[in-house]
């Protein structure tokens, strides 16, 4: 009976070592060494180095010139430039975020300001507009384009920057989230879009196009041939197209 229980126990014994896997070790990267993951030619995962800004309790801005940051961070934000109350403290943190895109509204003045701080930041200026909607029907797109050029060449005179300062920064526009009731009014729409970005690359200008409203563009409306042209100029005038997103999850007056 010993000997049969031995027996089972080296079975056993011998099903359990065959069934081990061995360890697998895996040498480390040296620091320093990494390969980033790109994509669109930006780092996914930020790289603190001896640039990135330290955050301290002086009111001071605590930011190294003449060293372009290396990553920006897939963040981005929206701010109404008339309604800081705490500017110096905002572009620290802007600093410290390192963030991909900054969208201003409204103040020229801290759009250029944005612009030389973040070397590697997309700041993106609108301007605001009574026909919020049908901006780019009543208003001309030339018109816009020209007047961002103008208030934008001003300003930077002001500031002591380079007159052509506006050609670092993208234009929102020819409106916002625009409405139409059918198919003629979509291509009206269309249409003055794709005036605007050309004349805009012309003018050496990037623009944020479209800002279309959730639900409004329907497949058939893509699948008709509708934005061929559309996205062509968007395409090569290397332009975005904006797209409005609302959820409940993040805004209590969202929609999904």
């Amino acid at each position: 009976m010993s000997k049969l229980y031995a027996l089972l126990l080296a079975v056993l014994f011998l099903l359990t070592a065959c069934a081990y896997e061995s360890p697998v070790f895996v040498t480390a990267t040296p620091v320093g060494s990494e390969v980033p993951t790109i994509v669109n030619n930006m780092t996914i995962e930020p790289d603190v180095t001896a640039t990135q800004a330290i955050v301290t309790n002086t009111p001071s801005l605590t930011v190294t010139k003449g060293v372009p940051q290396s990553v920006c961070n897939r963040i981005s934000y929206n701010i109404n430039g008339f309604a800081v109350a705490d500017w110096t403290y905002l572009k620290q943190h802007l600093v410290n975020i390192r963030p991909c895109s900054v969208l201003m509204m409204g103040d020229s003045g801290r759009a250029l300001e944005l612009m030389d701080l973040l070397p590697d930041t997309l700041v993106v200026f609108r301007a605001y507009h009574e026909s919020d909607g049908s901006q780019c029907i009543v208003d001309p797109p030339r018109n816009q384009v020209d007047t961002f050029i103008a208030v934008f060449t001003n300003k930077a005179r002001e500031m002591g920057l380079p007159e052509n300062s506006y050609q670092r920064i993208a234009l929102y526009g020819c409106s916002n989230e625009p409405s139409f009731g059918g198919d003629t009014s979509l291509q009206r729409i269309l249409d003055a879009e794709i005036v605007f970005m050309n004349y805009a690359r012309s003018k050496g200008i990037t623009v944020v196009s479209g800002n279309w409203a959730v639900g409004t563009i329907q497949p058939e409306h893509v699948e008709s041939g509708m934005f061929r042209d559309y996205l062509w100029a968007l395409a090569n005038g290397n332009h975005y197209m904006g797209v409005h997103e609302y959820t409940t999850y993040f805004l209590p007056f969202g929609t999904g």
